[in-house]
This record gives structure tokens, C-alpha cells and sequence, in this order.
């Protein structure tokens, strides 16, 4: 169970340095995302972590553009 919440933390880490540095449109998907960082990290793993991340509403849709709350 630590080797995954590890992963989660990478996974997450990983996305925000990504979202640091671009733009994040709401036409994205957490699919898009998921392809984009840690290629060698399992699809669905990054994908639920930025589905949970919308859930959690840390990230949030305003107009065409996803913002994260910190």
C-alpha cells in the first residue's frame, strides 16, 4: 500500500510541475494529462489521481481554463 501512495505522490508532484509550466485548458481531458507526464507510470493511475484532483475541487473549471487551488 506505500509502494501506491508513493506512486500518487509522484503522480501528483509530476502534475503540478507540468501545470507549472502550462497552460491548462478545460477542453483537455484527464486522459490528455495522463499521456503527457511520467510516460513510464501506468495510464490509469495518473489519470484517477487528476480525476481525484477535480473531485477534491483542489483543481477547478472557470470559463475554458482549469485552475489549481493552493
Amino acid at each position: 500500500m506505500a509502494t501506491e501512495e508513493k506512486r500518487k505522490e509522484e503522480i501528483k508532484k509530476a502534475f503540478f510541475d507540468y501545470a507549472a509550466h502550462n497552460e491548462l485548458s478545460a477542453f483537455d481531458t484527464p486522459g490528455y494529462f495522463a499521456r503527457q507526464i511520467l510516460p513510464d507510470a501506468p495510464f490509469f493511475a495518473k489519470a484517477n489521481v487528476i480525476t481525484d484532483l477535480i473531485e477534491s475541487g483542489i483543481m477547478v473549471i472557470r470559463g475554458d481554463r482549469w485552475f489549481i487551488r493552493k
